[in-house]
């Protein structure tokens, strides 16, 4: 988890202010605040110093030096590095505008923004601070991304600076937390994702494709599935469908899901059509997942896991585990703070709560209880450790500010939004894959499964201790 916001009186060739530093407080975090100042955007820095108040002079500090609030921050230019003199051609004269700017220790990219639409910069006068509707940002993310594409397919790189770009030039554009600008590289990166899904014929994302399909096909021959049998009763009331409807139904879901904008209603009544189907094969050939979503690519969609999931076990257990958390989250916590071993995470997750508030006050409370959970059960939150053998979640920080979070399991990626959605879709994945847990937390998945009304893993004594400590008054 990131600290709490330094100021640091930051002097770059004679002019001084007052930045309010982010993130860790190290030097990229210094000159990502630097950036973010109107007069510095062009901010080219060969090193940084700090006031030592013992010596009384300015001093070099390591790329790993933690900055503290108060410090007085020197920026050095490199005698070297000319602006003007690195520029990035772009092959089209109305390209991005780049220039790398040369440092000892990292390389700043500089993007100048095109011209705006007419309509965005109407939509974009009339947003306030933290509000920006769901249909400006589209707007503006297919504005920049078009724009990119002038560059490359793959732009990679162009996507942090032109985020800093945009909020730098539109201000009330700015995330309310963080760095003010990771939403819009998020979804800018996103945003190409879904450009090259739909380009064929081009060798760049060819040579792509095969890479992570051999990547896929690697780990589904290195980790082989442990099988076991879940069951809740009677999974399917009506008859076996016709071998004949059921393949018509699978050729139509592999053509829908191809689509840009597939037609979810018609994707689900396809897949309750070939539930009985589906489910028999599953537990008589247990498929690799590359296999199973080669034939019902539609289970690579959240909500169609959830609709899996929930025909199998008649539960829905994402709101089960919302509730579970506001029901009975006070006291795991409370319970938590006799565990040695989660002492320091407890300690970090009640800070970024009591500094929290609103909505994020409660997903804070609700991710918190998630990953200290396994501590009851004399356990480790493997599962939010990905990627791993058996199904996991790949974050891009810690659990408690990641902004990006996947589900994983050997050939299957899916994004979700939170760390309760993707919790929940972990547990929906051993259901529909008829797989055991990992044995590293499956206590602390009966835990879930007994307080979401699913009985199938045994429970051991440390099982049923947790739940007889957490169900006390």
């Amino acid at each position: 988890m990131s600290s709490s916001p330094i100021e640091c009186l930051v002097t770059w060739k004679g002019r001084k202010q007052v930045l309010l530093v982010n993130g860790d407080h190290k030097k990229s975090d210094v000159i990502d605040a630097a950036m973010l100042t109107e007069s510095w955007t062009s901010l080219q820095c060969d090193r940084i110093e700090v006031y030592n108040s013992r010596f009384e002079t300015y001093v070099e500090v390591s790329e790993e030096h933690i900055f503290c609030d108060g410090d007085k921050i020197n920026l050095v230019a490199s005698d070297s590095c000319d602006e003007e003199s690195l520029p990035l051609k772009t092959g089209t004269n109305d390209g991005p505008s780049v220039v790398a700017s040369c440092s000892s220790g990292f390389q700043q990219m500089h993007y100048e923004l095109p011209p705006v639409p007419v309509d965005i910069k109407f939509d974009i006068d009339r947003t306030t601070l933290g509000e920006v509707s769901s249909r400006t940002k589209s707007r503006i993310v297919s504005w920049i991304t078009s724009h990119l594409l002038q560059v490359d397919l793959y732009p990679g790189k162009f996507y942090e600076p032109a985020a800093r770009a945009l909020v730098l030039k539109y201000p009330v554009l700015r995330d309310t937390m963080g760095t003010g600008f990771d939403s819009w590289r998020v979804a800018f990166k996103y945003k190409m994702c879904n450009i090259r899904k739909s380009v064929d014929n081009n060798p760049k994302v060819e040579e792509a494709r095969k890479k992570f399909c051999r990547k896929g096909n690697f780990q589904d021959k290195c980790h082989p599935k442990k099988q076991c049998r879940l069951s809740t009763g009677a999974l399917e009331t009506r008859g076996e469908e016709d071998d004949g409807v059921v393949a018509a139904h699978i050729e139509f879901m592999i053509k829908e899901v191809k689509r840009s904008t597939p037609d979810i209603a018609k994707l689900k009544a396809s897949m309750k059509a070939t539930f009985s189907s589906r489910r028999k094969w599953i537990q008589e050939s247990s498929p690799s997942t590359a296999v199973l979503l080669e034939r019902y690519p539609a289970l690579a969609l959240r909500e169609l896991l959830r609709q899996q999931f929930m025909s199998i076990t008649q539960v829905d257990f994402e709101s089960k585990l919302l509730n579970f958390i506001n029901t009975h989250g006070e006291r795991c916590l409370q319970l938590l703070k006799m565990s040695r071993t989660a002492k320091s995470a407890l300690a970090e997750a009640e800070q970024a709560i009591s500094e929290a508030e609103g909505d994020l006050k409660k997903y804070y409370f609700a991710v918190a209880v998630l990953q200290l959970l396994p501590h009851l059960v004399k356990e480790q939150p493997n599962f939010l450790r990905g990627p791993d053998s058996y199904p996991s979640l790949v974050m891009n920080n810690k659990a408690l500010i990641a902004t990006e979070i996947c589900t994983t399991f050997e050939s299957y990626k899916v994004e979700v939004i939170d760390l309760i959605s993707g919790t929940s879709a972990l547990m929906e994945l051993y259901w529909i894959m008829n797989i055991q847990y990992s044995s590293r937390n499956k206590n602390t998945f009966a835990l879930m499964e007994h307080f979401c009304g699913l009985n199938s893993a045994a429970r051991s004594p440390l099982v049923m201790r947790a739940i007889s400590l957490i169900e006390k008054v």
